[in-house]
């Protein structure tokens, strides 16, 4: 169940990310110094910044990691003890 919400997590981050390639014109037009509207800019600082939502994922990730060591952990000691 966890891992088949992640890899959906991980799709719909995937799918967003290929929505934001524009963000590279954007920010390709900003260094060679042309014009920019202050609507880009906003978009490019807020919408475009994708680091909360891959920060979200990873911690879940790590979480759904940690919890399945934790059960093979659990399992290995308790088999361990009953044979």
């Amino acid at each position: 169940m966890v891992s088949t919400s992640l890899e959906v997590l991980r799709k719909g981050l995937k799918t967003l990310t290929d929505r934001v390639k524009t963000k590279e014109e954007l920010q390709a037009r900003l260094a060679e110094r042309k014009p920019t509207s202050a609507q880009d800019e906003h978009w490019l600082d807020h919408n475009a910044n994708l680091v909360d939502e891959q920060w979200v994922l990873e911690v879940l990730e790590s979480a759904s990691f940690a919890h399945h060591v934790r059960s093979l952990t659990t399992t290995h000691i308790t088999d361990y003890f009953h044979t």
